[in-house]
């Protein structure tokens, strides 16, 4: 349901109602959801949220983590902050809290096309965290991270969103090696609970193994393997 304009001053919106936090402006609200298509010149768009809100975040995140790990590296940290806080990971919670449904963008935009889809929830998402900044301080958009960012910390989240797989390439490329070939060894169980195994050759060399529901995160395990053992020092995802 797209908000109207007198629904700015209702004392609680639907999608204040979904986040459980209620706007003292709600001018800030609606800048937060405003694609820069339905601007003027992208002055009351979302970007300049958006860029205190992925301040706010990673702050917040990095904050949270340092607290709730005092066992875990820099790297550690590292990785699981950027897990929690990609792209992929801000879409998946712009999609749970139904932002597109929300966001004030013209017609003309195509949200059934993915990429577009998922770039507008991710941006929102911390467009909104710097709204709530900026409306009642750090306390509240703590509060929101906890809520609705930092559950994602469990080991299969952390795979998917963290591309080991990338990097691995990336590291086979800047160091002269072959690119990674990765093999499905078997694909067993019933069709709703299937279990991939995957293997991964460098230079014709098995360097590393992973098992998963999906053949993706079976591909990133095998990476993370596969880049310990190019790199001692790197370090194991957070449980």
């Amino acid at each position: 349901m797209k908000l109207s304009a007198k629904n700015w001053f209702r004392k609680i919106s639907p999608l204040e109602e979904k986040i459980g936090y209620v706007f003292r402006n709600k001018a800030l609200l609606e800048q937060a959801l405003t694609h820069r298509s339905r601007s003027v010149n992208g002055e009351k768009s979302y970007e300049r949220l958006e860029f205190l809100g992925d301040a706010v975040l990673a702050f917040i995140v990095a904050d949270i983590l340092f607290e709730k790990y005092p066992e875990k590296s820099e790297g550690e940290l590292t990785m699981l902050r950027s897990a929690l806080v990609n792209g992929s990971a801000l879409a998946h919670v712009g999609s749970k809290l139904g932002i597109s449904e929300a966001a004030i963008v013209e017609k003309g935009l195509n949200l059934k096309n993915p990429p577009t889809l998922h770039k507008l929830l991710a941006s929102i998402v911390e467009s909104l965290i710097g709204a709530i900044y900026l409306d009642r301080g750090l306390n509240p958009a703590r509060k929101f991270v906890q809520r609705w960012i930092i559950p994602a910390i469990t080991e299969e989240k952390v795979v998917n969103n963290f591309n080991y797989k990338g990097q691995l390439y990336e590291y086979c490329q800047k160091n002269g090696r072959k690119l990674p070939v990765f093999k499905v060894l078997r694909a067993s169980g019933p069709d709703h609970a299937k279990k991939y195994e995957v293997v991964v050759y460098i230079n014709g060399q098995k360097m590393g193994y992973g098992v998963g529901r999906q053949k993706r995160n079976a591909e990133q395990k095998a990476a993370h393997e596969a880049l310990q053992k190019l790199m001692p020092e790197y370090p194991a995802p957070g449980k």
